[in-house]
């Protein structure tokens, strides 16, 4: 690789093949406001990643916390998932979302290392293909989020309360109430705030989750975005795209600084970002593994 990446702290070691998923929220599946992925697929995602020698990340909402479910109910119900994850090949890197963070503080990360010896942080620094990358979840540039979590408790009980007995689909029609009302969206440019995280933490890339939405782009000089060729965003929603490349000429000579999003694993997706022989690709697992 040609681009200049800021210098790698001694002993961070060099990760060629890696996969990045974000915001699972797993949920009891007999809960009617569950819409997380299978048992069954995720294991087939573990199964494949440990195959072909990844390393895994996931980027932040592995639990779905917000409904009042507790920790152990969810572990029990996707036990052999959290198993399988702590025998991985390589032990995955795990991020603290604001889903897996608001019920339970940072205990999250305390019982996943007491119960499965998985580590959790709020951060992860990484050194994927010589490139010294950020690993978050992205809801520290929510203010929203930032207050939430301070009456967060009282939130979950409330909301979970709410879906299990009056309506189901609550959260659902607030997003997309939220969608359709300018007040309410939120005015985040999540990439630049990924890149001036990059910036603190003297990274050369991030991958963040939080948004469910799929993104791709190279920030350059004056941290604009570059557009066309040089900024992909996907819907992978239903599988209308099953793979996007980002690896082109213009994006080496010209990236400053590689900001990605996988999507999310909720309502049928599947997204993943993988790193492999030099190449950042974008993509929906299917049967089979990652295309």
């Amino acid at each position: 690789m040609d681009w200049k990446c800021h210098e790698l702290k001694k002993g961070l070691p060099l990760w060629t093949k890696v996969i990045g998923i974000a915001d699972l929220h797993l949920l009891d599946p007999d809960d009617p406001a569950a819409d997380c992925a299978s048992l069954d697929v995720l294991l087939e995602l573990l199964e494949w990643v440990d195959d072909y020698d990844y390393l895994l990340v996931i980027l932040g909402d592995l639990f779905e916390g917000w409904h009042g479910v507790s920790y152990k109910k969810i572990v029990e119900s996707y036990r052999p998932f959290f198993e399988r994850l702590a025998r991985m090949k390589y032990s995955p890197r795990i991020v603290i979302g604001n889903h897996d963070r608001l019920p339970w503080g940072k205990s999250m990360a305390k019982l996943m290392r007491r119960d499965f010896g998985l580590e959790c942080r709020d951060q992860w620094v990484l050194n994927i293909g010589g490139c010294k990358t950020l690993c978050i979840h992205g809801d520290q540039f929510d203010s929203p989020n930032k207050k939430g979590r301070k009456v967060g408790w009282l939130v979950t009980r409330v909301t979970g309360w709410l879906e299990r007995n009056l309506w189901k689909d609550l959260d659902l029609a607030f997003y997309r109430l939220k969608r359709n009302i300018p007040a309410l969206q939120s005015k985040v440019d999540y990439p630049f705030e990924c890149v001036m995280s990059a910036e603190e933490f003297s990274a050369d890339a991030v991958w963040y989750g939080h948004t469910h939405k799929v993104y791709g782009g190279a920030y350059g000089l004056g941290w604009m975005p570059y557009e066309d060729d040089y900024v992909v965003e996907a819907n992978i929603r239903n599988g209308d795209i099953s793979y996007v490349s980002l690896y082109n000429r213009a994006l080496i000579e010209l990236c400053q600084t590689r900001v990605l999003n996988p999507g999310s694993w909720v309502d049928g997706e599947r997204g993943y970002i993988r790193y492999c022989d030099g190449k950042w690709t974008l993509g929906n697992f299917q049967k089979g593994g990652f295309g």
